[in-house]
């Protein structure tokens, strides 16, 4: 299975996790299901991953592995920023 049919099959809701490469779905749901994201960021993921946007590809991938690491830090998360008031 390519990343592309991968990437596919995820944003219809089918998780599935490529043994051939041994690559979870951007949010991990293959393996954890109650992680899928829901289909509007799966559709922008996609999209960002399809234009080339490197950064917005990695702030939701960052965004995936705090959904699944939950109270963790995750460095370069931008949800981890506060603003000084």
């Amino acid at each position: 299975m390519t990343r592309e049919e991968q990437l596919k099959e995820w944003v219809e809701g089918n998780s599935i996790h490529n043994e051939e490469n041994d690559v979870c779905c951007p949010d991990f749901s293959c393996c954890e299901p109650k992680l899928l994201a829901s289909r509007a960021e799966r559709e922008a993921f996609a999209k960002a991953y399809k234009e080339g946007d490197e950064r917005t590809v990695d702030n939701m991938l960052m965004m995936f592995l705090g959904a699944m690491l939950p109270g963790a830090y995750i460095a370069g998360d931008e949800a981890n920023y506060r603003k000084e008031v």
